[in-house]
């Protein structure tokens, strides 16, 4: 019997991600002085390095765009409302998913043609 999809948005793993960055978030405004304060103390070569990783080096995707779609039901939804279809439902983002398929497997034969190993693709 296949499996029912998921009611839920988003994969397991997103899910997960969320619910444990938005417990960390919590606990963190609770103890944020302690915590930078023991961590600058204990570890200053640890604090540096945090400071340097959460210190952004690019802007993130704009919301909207392919680069923050985080499903193929998104991008299926982008392309159709690149085109004007501003409410596409369930059937057209599935057609829109097949037709990105089939454009991507079209240009994935064009790279093998042109001696790109398969491997090297993606």
């Amino acid at each position: 019997m296949p499996r029912k999809p998921s009611q839920k948005p988003g994969t397991p793993r997103l899910r997960l991600s969320a619910a444990f960055l938005e417990s960390l978030e919590k606990d963190f405004e609770a103890n944020k002085d302690e915590v930078i304060q023991a961590l600058r103390k204990e570890s200053p070569k640890a604090y540096a390095e945090l400071l340097g990783r959460l210190v952004m080096t690019a802007d993130p995707p704009a919301e909207g765009t392919f680069a923050s779609a985080n499903s193929m039901a998104d991008i299926g939804r982008r392309l159709l409302k690149s085109v004007g279809l501003a409410e596409p439902d369930e059937a057209a983002i599935q057609a829109a998913i097949e037709a990105n398929d089939s454009f991507v497997a079209r240009l994935q034969a064009i790279a093998q043609a042109s001696g790109v190993s398969p491997e090297t693709m993606n």
